[in-house]
């Protein structure tokens, strides 16, 4: 049974946010995320993380992508798409994928693993989605380097998502499992990904040929999502010395979520800027 509040406490630490969403709105997914982002701004040394999976299933593409050629937009269908805050490239979010995001602010934050370069802090959380993978019994690694062919205009511009592994992915039996996209703004950051325990699920608006034959759909974990955000609550929560509660928003903050969700569904393939404020 999940439990509602995780206790890996380190004396006067201020204790991060857990939120979770089943099956979400796309357009909810993404006001949420920049909501997260939003809040850590203005709260030096918070960490916000966040489970959750889409309903309908959307495409997503980076936020310096060229939404041309990103994907064949004549085969979206009744797709929903979206351009992200973050960068990375284009995916299909299928109703299976578990996504996770996680936003913090550094400055004031009393924890050794999150503080510190760029580098240092996509070091830690690529380690704290491996410990994730292993405790769902997924021996998983992450990319040390990332693969040349990403530095071509053409396939950053044209290719999915999964059919590249960028510094910090994680791969899993030579399949990538997990690939994420980050935003940084001053000592805040939103870094957010796609989970794909049960493979890659192609659709007709991205372009299929550039990916591997091992990405197609192989079941790896059958669990509900409860037992899944409770494994990955208490995996990144003990990876990362963090003092884990769970979270709801209050009726002020839901209403912000739907007025950005609203602007968000309006503006869905334009660049987006996070104020602060």
């Amino acid at each position: 049974m999940f439990r509602e509040v995780f206790f890996f406490i380190l004396p006067g630490m201020k204790p991060a946010l857990f939120f979770k969403h089943e099956a979400a709105d796309p357009y909810f997914n993404m006001a949420f995320d920049e909501w997260m982002l939003s809040r850590v701004l203005n709260e030096p040394g918070l960490v916000c993380l966040r489970l959750y999976r889409w309903r309908p299933g959307a495409i997503t593409f980076g936020y310096n992508q060229r939404q041309e050629t990103a994907l064949d937009f004549s085969r979206v269908g009744d797709t929903p798409v979206i351009r992200r805050l973050t960068g990375g490239r284009a995916i299909y979010h299928d109703p299976s994928e578990y996504t996770y995001a996680v936003a913090l602010n550094n400055a004031g934050l009393e924890n050794d693993k999150l503080v510190g370069s760029v580098s240092a802090t996509s070091h830690a959380l690529a380690g704290a989605l491996a410990h994730f993978l292993k405790k769902l019994g997924l021996k998983a690694d992450y990319v040390r380097q990332s693969a040349r062919e990403n530095a071509r205009p053409e396939f950053f511009h044209k290719a999915p998502c999964f059919a590249s592994r960028a510094k910090y992915e994680l791969v899993s039996e030579n399949r990538k499992i997990i690939a994420s996209a980050q935003k940084r703004l001053g000592t805040s950051l939103l870094q957010h990904g796609s989970v794909k325990l049960n493979g890659v699920v192609s659709h007709p608006a991205l372009d299929d040929g550039w990916l591997c034959p091992v990405s197609g759909k192989q079941t790896v974990v059958n669990k509900e999502f409860n037992e899944i955000a409770e494994i990955f609550c208490e995996a990144v929560a003990s990876f990362l010395n963090l003092d884990l509660s769970a979270a709801e928003n209050s009726p002020e903050e839901l209403e912000k979520i739907k007025d950005m969700q609203i602007l968000i569904k309006k503006n869905s393939l334009n660049p987006r800027r996070i104020l602060n404020k």
